[in-house]
Order: C-alpha cells, then structure tokens, then sequence
C-alpha cells in the first residue's frame, strides 16, 4: 500500500515536472522569437541628442525598456549618427563604443552601466605666461562633472576613464582654455591674461574714469546688458541680485512706482536718510517720492499717491552702464548726500557705425493686486450733522432735509436702513430731484 502511494506520488511529480519543462520550453520560445535583440531592426536618425534622449527613442520603435542610474541621466555627451535597419544588438555596440557605457540584456529589459575600464590619470601643472604657477585654478573633463583643481605649486591630478580626452582649464581673470590629452603624461597648461577683465576702466565720482584694479574703495559695475536681461519696466529693478550689499525696495504701487536703493544697510532713524544718491551723468535726481501735493489727512502723508521718483523716470535702453561706489569714502566728492553711497548712471552717447541700425524694445507688466483692505457698509458718507428730529441725515447739496453733507470723504452719516434721501444723480450732474434709497455700494472699487 505504502508502495503504491509513493510510486503514484512519483509518477505525479514526474508529470508536473514535465509539465513545467515544458511550459518553460514554450514561453522561451516566444520570447526568444519576440525580443531576440539581434533578430529586432530598427532605422533611427539621431541629430545632437544625449544618452537619454536615444534611449527614449529606441523604446519608441521597440518593445525594451532601459534602465539606468543617475550617472547616465547626468551624461551631457551628445550624439548625431544615422543607422538604417540595424539590430538592437548592433546599434548598443555602437554606442558601446562610443561611450563609457555598457549594455546588459533581460528579456525586454536593457540596463546600462558603467564599463568597468582601468582608469588613467593625467597629470600636469597650470603656470601663467610668467612661469608662476595658479593655485586653485579648474580643471574638468569637457562635457561631464569630473574635475579637480591644481594645489598651492600650481599642480593637479585628474582620473579619466580612458584617452584620448579633452580638458578645460580655467581660472579668474584669465582666459579658459580647452586642449585635448592623448597620453597619460605630465602636461604643462600656460593660461594668458584677461586684459580685457584686469584693465577694465570704471567711472567714479564727477566722472573721472580711472582702472578698476587702482581703485581703493569698493565699487561694483553693472554694464546695460545686465539690466536688460530681465527686461524691467523701471531699471533699477535689473540691478536686484547684481551688487552685493544693495537692497532694491520698491512701493507696489504699479509698474511706475517709486524705488529706494540702500547700500550695505540703513545708518539713519530717519528713513529718507538711507538712500544712495542717484546721479545721471555728474547730475544728481531726487529720489523721494513725488505724492499729490496736498497736505490733508485723506490726500497727503498718511495717505500718499506714489506717482514715482525721478529713478522711474529713467529708460534703460538709454543707460549704458551704473557704477555703485559704497560708503562715504568711495564718494566724497558729492559731500554729505552721498554718505550712504552712490550709483553713477552713465547714458549711451552717439557712436559711429555701418548702415542703418534698427532697435525694437516691448514690454508688458500685468500687475493684480494681492489683498483689498476691509471696507464698512453699515454708515454712509456725512459729518455727524443731524435734523430737527436729532437724526443723522443726507444731503447732496442743501435741500428741505438740512445743509448740504456730501463734502466730505468721512463716513459719519446715517446707517444703511432703507431711508429716502437726496442724493447725487448722474442724470442731472447734480442733486437728485427726488429722494434716492440710502444704500451702500459694494466693490465699488474692485468692479471699477
């Protein structure tokens, strides 16, 4: 009995041994006759695009995925190649090639990864025309992050996965220069001087223009193309994160608001005591803010009118560079106005040139306003004036209800209770000649 049950159990297991052979046989069958990567063609025309962007494209005219890690996406290596009717096989071996990539096949799956090459080490010394050495100068492998920077004797060492590679090699104030390394040998890089960086000429105060390296104070240049890069509806929003230590504060009021500039911070309890002085070509502009002119509550301080200032009034496309002199000593020619420092605005001047020359400048500036103040619709306009009853009453002008109450902006008159009064008509452009609902119009301002 116990014979039988396990030789039924053999035969059983047997059975189902077979049974997933085959199973297994046939479905490596499909696959092999549907993602047999030598047997796939595809025609793929590539123009400048990276690893990334070849391998979307190869997913797009196939069934395989890839499967890759950052230092693949972080790859700028770019590539332009034609391939009519080639395999997948064939067209990974070509980019096997021509990359430090390798490929690896499963099923429809294709994982790349890094080809695991000997590194070589390129060695060598950055010196200026002078024979002096520059540390702290850059080296980086063109088209990737791998890089390093040369020691205090000017020295470097730089690990690239194979050669020949092409460098770039650069440092301050003089010009970058790219060469490419075919032997892992000590190389000697000789950067030449920027000039046109170390003798660049600035203008400091009443116009003298002196080189940047004798100046003994701190100033900073805007040239115009960095203002016009943001393409502002005032200038002076172009210079915000352009000069250390300025601060561009702006009312948000509009596009033609006023602007106030503080260099290195404010030194005043008096507010309009912290602002750099403006000065157009040797002429300083008044910075304060020009309001309506009146001196009453409603129209003047406590409630101004921004119309701007006279750095508004300026247009960029007419200034061809600013210079920024910080603190007192950098402009003490201009006495105690510009204590807090100066910005001195140099406009273009007529230049001689070839042919006619056409400009064209267009800016739009949509500004929404971010939060409307709390408005009362319970009492309506008035000063507190009552009738013979000792009512508060309304009237535009004087009428049979009492003196005239619509000349002021206070609201002390009566509440909003469905009265009768006379009221502004504009029919008429005057007194209504009937009694109008007393009643608050609201978002009046908003719906304007």
């Amino acid at each position: 009995m116990n014979t039988k049950v396990q030789f039924l159990k053999r035969k059983s297991i047997e059975r189902m041994c077979l049974l997933l052979a085959l199973l297994s046989s046939y479905t490596g069958s499909i696959y092999a006759e549907t993602t047999n990567p030598d047997d796939i063609k595809i025609s793929i025309r590539v123009s400048d695009k990276t690893f990334t962007e070849i391998f979307d494209e190869i997913e797009s005219l196939s069934k395989f995925t890839f499967a890759y890690d950052e230092d693949v996406s972080r790859s700028k290596k770019r590539f332009s190649f034609q391939k009519e009717n080639i395999s997948i096989t064939g067209l990974l071996d070509f980019l096997r090639k021509k990359s430090r990539f390798d490929f690896k096949i499963f099923n429809n799956t294709i994982t790349v990864i890094k080809k695991e090459t000997p590194q070589q080490i390129i060695r060598g010394t950055v010196i200026d025309n002078q024979g002096m050495p520059l540390p702290g100068a850059t080296i980086i492998e063109t088209g990737t992050s791998n890089g390093t920077t040369t020691n205090f004797d000017g020295n470097f060492s730089l690990r690239v996965p194979s050669l020949p590679v092409e460098i770039e090699v650069s440092f301050m104030g003089f010009q970058t220069r790219n060469l490419t390394v075919s032997a892992a040998q000590n190389i000697e890089v000789v950067l030449q001087e920027n000039t046109n960086a170390l003798n660049e000429v600035v203008v400091t105060a009443l116009g003298i223009k002196r080189e940047e390296k004798q100046l003994g104070f701190s100033q900073a240049t805007v040239e115009a193309e960095s203002l016009s890069q943001t393409a502002p509806t005032n200038w002076s929003s172009g210079l915000k994160g352009k000069v250390a230590g300025m601060n561009v504060v702006s009312s948000g009021s509009g596009p033609i608001n006023s602007q106030q500039i503080t260099l290195r911070g404010n030194s005043s309890f008096d507010l309009n005591g912290n602002y750099a002085l403006i000065v157009v070509d040797g002429v300083p502009v008044n910075t304060e803010m020009t309001t309506s002119g009146s001196g009453s509550a409603y129209m003047g301080e406590d409630s101004p009118i921004d119309y701007g200032n006279g750095i508004s009034n300026l247009n960029f496309d007419d200034i061809e560079s600013v210079s920024v002199l910080k603190g007192p000593g950098a402009a003490a020619l201009y006495g105690s106005r510009a204590a807090n420092g100066v910005l001195m605005i140099t406009t273009k001047s007529g230049q001689k040139s070839q042919g006619l020359g056409i400009t064209i400048n267009s800016i739009a500036s949509f500004d929404v306003i971010q939060r409307w103040p709390d408005y009362q619709y319970k009492y309506g306009q008035g000063n507190n004036y009552t009738n013979e009853n000792g009512e508060l009453y309304y009237s535009y002008g004087s009428s049979e209800d009492g003196g005239n109450t619509g000349a002021t902006s206070s609201a002390w008159g009566p509440e909003f209770n469905g009265q009768y009064y006379y009221q502004y008509d504009p029919e008429v452009e005057g007194q209504s000649l009937e009694r109008q609902l007393w009643r608050p119009y609201k978002d009046n301002r908003k719906a304007f």
